[in-house]
């Protein structure tokens, strides 16, 4: 578990998050950069699966966690993924409730710092929507930047942050 300044926590997920993760995923404005099948309760459930399943596996090499709030509300969740040695990919969801109130960002940021520091990665990615300017704009807030050698598939765009990069930026 990780605490943040704002007394918000990253942690893992529980089977009691379900209602909760269900329901923030099912918003309509949520999901306008998935495909509908993606949101619905059935695969909100077996994501919630997946990420449970996955803080078992040692050695540990994906981390999808809970952002919940001072309250104890599920916000969304945030993670990084080993994906090959020394390269992750981090991903970022928020229910609309609390979306522009910093906490994808205090999260985005506690998670590049774990990818780096914890893990050891040299380069974090993330892949998202041309359209989805509200990651685009997280990406950059982060430090990461268009990758041009790499593919995110047909409308997608990766952006990518070296590990020299984040530290001459301050963020270590």
């Amino acid at each position: 578990m990780l605490t943040l300044v704002s007394g918000r926590q990253l942690r893992d997920f529980c089977a009691e998050d379900l209602a909760a993760y269900q329901a923030l995923r099912s918003e309509a404005k949520f999901g306008r950069f998935y495909a509908a099948e993606d949101c619905s309760p059935a695969r909100s459930a077996e994501l919630l699966q997946m990420f449970m399943a996955q803080a078992q596996q040692r050695p540990r090499q994906r981390f999808q966690l809970a952002i919940v709030s001072a309250a104890d509300e599920l916000m969304g969740s945030c993670g990084v993924r080993m994906e090959a040695p020394g390269q992750g990919s981090i991903g970022c969801e928020l229910g609309r409730r609390w979306q522009g109130s910093g906490a994808a960002l205090e999260a985005a940021r506690a998670i590049v710092a774990f990818g780096f520091g914890e893990l050891g990665l040299q380069k974090i990615y993330a892949d998202t929507k041309a359209g989805n300017l509200a990651a685009l704009r997280l990406c950059r807030q982060l430090g990461m930047r268009p990758d041009t050698t790499e593919a995110a598939g047909a409308d997608g765009v990766r952006l990518v942050l070296a590990r020299g990069d984040w530290r001459v930026a301050g963020a270590a």
